[in-house]
């Protein structure tokens, strides 16, 4: 994977005064350690990568064009529309109940539906033929986020929404001419998303009220995106510490937000992809490793703080061996503290898809 495009800032690095404060361990207590369950999808699909994770403990993911669901106890079950055949299917996001939220796309992209599916009643589709759209989550409401854009607007002028069978597209009214896009949802419907198109070229990470406008979390003079919320509101994004580095923070309405990297190289920089209702966040990290660019996932919890993923791994696990990275990217977390990544066996040149279960939970 190469570096994350950086904006150029332009700015002079301004005071961490504005609530931003190092995210170091509490040392309230250890990390969790992680035993391993090897997750597959259905038998005869070609390699595939996670998705998305409910509190259930169940997966949704890619596999080529085609989607699948596993389950602890059912294994992998592949997912594709018949009336569609020759569509792309892109899930996103599964909830409790099982539905599944993504894209789907015409075999030459040139047209998106959103869609969700239900085990009991299939695939129901959202959308219009002359706007692109992509969903990037479900509730347990059935409620999707996203964003849409014109089908002709290769600008991309997104606009966030919520989706619901009974009422259609809802969606979130920024500023004019701003570009809003969105990343999670919580169950009251709060919006985790980022808001584009703004003056010096920055980006803001802000949660889109269920009511109408949003928050901003972050001081306007810095770039920053929001990226996971969680049920109490609490938003988990990446913000510009300097020109060429963003660091994961955490916000909350009585702290602000909270720098949760301790890393201090120029080119470390981290993204969190989810945070549960114990504010226990995941999500990618680059940076120089003994003199080498690496990549891989975090772990981070108020208690014990920052830490490689990898190294949470239960090293009697059976299938650590295997394990020879995870893959920066994709990586979710439910209420039980459960983690969905991918990984890579260098032994087998094969892609692995990992479902993390804590064993010493913090």
């Amino acid at each position: 994977m190469s570096q994350p495009v950086r904006r150029v800032l332009g700015l002079t690095l301004l005071s961490l005064a504005v609530g931003l404060a190092l995210g170091a361990a509490a040392g309230a207590h250890a990390a969790p350690v992680f035993r391993l369950t090897l997750v597959s999808g259905a038998p005869g699909q070609p390699p595939c990568q996670i998705e998305a994770l409910n509190d259930l403990g169940h997966v949704a993911g890619r596999c080529g064009l085609e989607g699948f669901v596993w389950t602890p106890d059912g294994g992998g079950q592949r997912l594709v529309d018949p009336a569609h055949p020759q569509a792309a299917l892109y899930p996103t996001s599964i909830n409790t109940a099982g539905q599944v939220a993504g894209t789907r796309s015409s075999p030459d992209y040139a047209v998106t539906r959103g869609f969700v599916w239900s085990p009991s009643s299939g695939f129901t589709y959202f959308g219009n033929a002359d706007r692109r759209i992509d969903v990037r989550a479900l509730n347990d409401a059935g409620v999707a986020a996203g964003h849409t854009a014109r089908a002709d607007d290769f600008e991309f002028a997104w606009k966030a929404f919520r989706w619901q069978a009974d009422t259609g597209l809802d969606y979130a009214k920024p500023s004019r001419n701003r570009r809003l896009v969105s990343m999670d949802i919580n169950e009251a419907g709060q919006i985790a998303g980022t808001l584009d198109w703004l003056s010096g070229g920055r980006t803001h990470a802000v949660r889109m009220e269920v009511g109408g406008g949003h928050t901003q979390l972050v001081d306007s003079h810095r770039t920053s995106q929001a990226r996971a919320i969680n049920d109490a509101g609490d938003v988990a994004g990446a913000l510009a510490t300097t020109i060429d580095r963003f660091q994961a923070f955490v916000w909350r309405a009585s702290t602000g937000a909270v720098v949760i990297d301790p890393r201090t190289g120029s080119g470390d920089d981290s993204f969190p992809e989810g945070i549960n209702a114990a504010r226990q966040v995941v999500g990618s990290w680059l940076g120089s490793v003994n003199g080498q660019w690496r990549e891989g996932l975090f772990y981070w919890d108020e208690g014990s703080g920052w830490a490689d993923l990898m190294s949470l791994i239960d090293p009697n696990d059976p299938l650590r061996p295997r394990v020879g990275e995870l893959t920066a990217g994709v990586v979710r977390i439910n209420a039980a503290g459960q983690v969905a990544a991918n990984a890579y066996d260098p032994v087998a040149d094969q892609r692995l898809m990992l479902l993390f279960t804590p064993v010493s939970p913090p």
